[in-house]
């Protein structure tokens, strides 16, 4: 294990999911991986990417980029830089890329995550 990632860095980058218009994604592991944890850079082109949720939930920080993401029937909302959300486990959510965009994630490999959070407060864009 490396101490350090720069999240920038594409190197080791795999294909993801693909827009509904075709546009890719791309997912990295990051070098930094912990006990319980999978942790990822995701990169995705403007386009529609649609996820039928983690069985565990995953929380990510926006790096760059901005998008709307559906959660559920949580309600939609605008992200961007600095924002971080955290989506439970098995809800299925649609991320509407509007400029080239990455997160860093973690993805628990174990406990189910609380009920969705983006920004400070539940339900609440920061």
């Amino acid at each position: 294990m490396k101490p350090i990632d720069n999240i920038h860095s594409d190197i080791g980058r795999d294909k993801g999911r693909i827009a509904t218009n075709g546009a890719a994604s791309f997912v990295r592991p990051t070098s930094m991986q912990l006990p319980g944890v999978f942790t990822a850079v995701w990169t995705a082109e403007p386009g529609v990417y649609h996820h039928p949720g983690q069985p565990t939930g995953e929380i990510f920080l926006v790096v760059e980029g901005t998008a709307s993401i559906t959660l559920g029937d949580l309600g939609s909302h605008e992200v961007g830089p600095g924002t971080i959300v955290t989506m439970p486990m098995h809800v299925p959510c649609s991320l509407t890329i509007h400029s080239s965009f990455r997160k860093f994630a973690l993805v628990p490999q174990g406990e189910p995550l609380a009920p969705s959070r983006v920004g400070g407060e539940t339900g609440a864009v920061s």
